[in-house]
């Protein structure tokens, strides 16, 4: 059994349910200062043990905040390479795609040469009043410096702002979560750390010297360390925004006849097949021209492994859905639980909500194209969860969603999230549809996602954050 007191809420669930939210990105000016009330308002951090809580408030460290609280050096180099060295050295932003306009020196935050970001304060409410009061007292400690104010919104029917269906596949953490399909659930080591994962080991798991742990808050292990990750996690935080008229007017000049007549049916197919889903969230099947307008009371479909639809004909092989959680369909595997098995291997724990107002309420085709490109900001604040940045999150993002080389496909990333070779390189940019006697090729798919900010942040256990909060300052 695993100790929900001592485990943040936010791994648990991203209480969706709580429509008001901020995310504060702060630099840490007086240590002392933000430990001693960090001390006293251990408390007031939402934890995996409770529910239907009417607001929350999690917290979560990069490196230079650990730093600034005196952890020491040696504990530091304890944690996962890429937590240490951040999501901004070269050789990361060349492995995650943030290059050319996606490059850190354009971010609006998480890049070297801006202020530097210690931790992340967020909290979701109940009501817009409690939220606002929450930010304002935050934003009153003198002993913090609030560099980034993002606020995330809740769009209708669980959609994002392209208009589909958002966080539908999400894997269950056993120990955590009912388990409703068993394919689909994890082991608890794939999200938290210090607990066995999907190869029956251990998740390596940040340590301390004892010695500083003077309350014994910590767990210890057989070598006499004492774990301050046991029970915490890695969060990674980017910010992407969407070029929402961009998207459906590339789909819509795509599906124009010779007349160059607009046909919405087929902009939707095409649109769809490219997400890899219908906008409500139901599955594309083989042969499939229209989305389905009965049975949509029931939700959205997370139960399939691809297995009926190997060719692509209804999903394509290469769209955002099946590159992001391929379930059955990875070359080189006999069996289907096989290839399963090896896909979750790695999966995240997506946290992300939209922000920015949409730019059509009703988040349809033909106002959006109507209306035009407004200039506003929108998009999603992608947050995910995981024990093994290398393994999950990075791994997703350079091996299915940027290679160009995906199972039988050689010239296209991600048609939604892929990052797009630059001009003088054009394998990347094409988007196949596969189907009987010919499959279709959407052309020169161009770039609808930008990188505006990001870093990978630790999420402590409430045990963690009490020996932080009594941590010595540096003499």
């Amino acid at each position: 059994m695993i100790d929900k007191q001592d485990i943040q809420g936010f791994i648990k669930q991203g209480y969706g349910y709580l429509n008001y939210g901020r995310y504060l990105l702060v630099k840490i000016v007086d240590a002392a200062g933000f430990k001693q009330w960090l001390e006293t308002h251990i408390d007031d951090i939402s934890t995996a043990a409770q529910s239907d809580l009417k607001q929350t408030f999690n917290i979560a460290f990069t490196r230079s905040g650990l730093q600034r609280l005196s952890l020491p050096e040696d504990s530091l180099q304890s944690f996962a390479r890429e937590w240490y060295e951040n999501m901004v050295t070269p050789e990361r932003s060349y492995r995650l795609g943030d290059t050319q306009h996606n490059a850190p020196e354009n971010w609006q935050w998480g890049a070297p040469h801006q202020t530097t970001i210690d931790a992340l304060l967020f909290g979701f409410f109940e009501t817009s009043k409690g939220c606002k009061a929450w930010q304002q007292t935050i934003e009153s400690f003198d002993f913090l410096e609030v560099i980034e104010v993002i606020e995330p919104r809740n769009l209708p029917q669980f959609k994002e702002h392209f208009g589909f269906r958002d966080g539908i596949s999400q894997p269950t953490v056993k120990g955590m979560h009912k388990e409703k399909e068993k394919f689909n659930a994890l082991a608890t080591g794939e999200f938290i750390l210090g607990h066995k994962n999907e190869y029956d080991e251990v998740a390596p798991c940040p340590v301390v010297n004892t010695n500083l742990d003077k309350h014994l808050q910590l767990k210890t292990n057989r070598q006499g360390d004492s774990l301050l990750g046991f029970n915490g996690s890695y969060l990674v935080f980017r910010q992407l925004e969407q070029d929402v008229h961009a998207f459906w007017d590339y789909v819509d000049q795509q599906s124009k006849d010779e007349y160059n007549k607009s046909h919405p049916q087929q902009r939707l197919l095409f649109a769809s097949k490219m997400v890899g889903r219908w906008p409500n969230g139901k599955m594309i099947k083989p042969g499939a021209t229209a989305q389905p307008s009965t049975g949509i009371s029931n939700g959205p479909e997370n139960q399939f492994t691809y297995e009926n639809d190997t060719a692509g004909f209804g999903c394509p092989i290469g769209s955002h859905i099946r590159r992001s959680n391929p379930r059955a369909t990875l070359d080189g595997q006999k069996k289907a639980k096989d290839a399963i098995k090896t896909a979750n291997r790695h999966r995240i724990l997506r946290r992300g909500r939209p922000y920015g107002e949409p730019i059509v309420s009703s988040m349809q085709a033909d106002e959006i194209l109507e209306k035009g490109n407004d200039d506003a900001q929108r998009g999603l604040l992608f947050l995910c969860l995981n024990a093994d940045i290398a393994r999950q999150f990075e791994f997703v993002q350079q091996t299915w969603l940027n290679n160009s080389k995906f199972r039988s496909l050689y010239t296209e990333v991600d048609p939604i999230a892929g990052i797009k070779p630059d001009a003088e390189h054009l394998l990347g940019n094409h988007f196949s549809i596969q189907g009987k006697p010919f499959r279709q090729r959407l052309r020169q798919v161009p770039s609808f996602i930008t990188m505006k900010g990001g870093a990978y942040f630790f999420l402590p256990s409430i045990r963690a954050l009490k020996f932080l909060s009594t941590l010595e300052d540096e003499a």
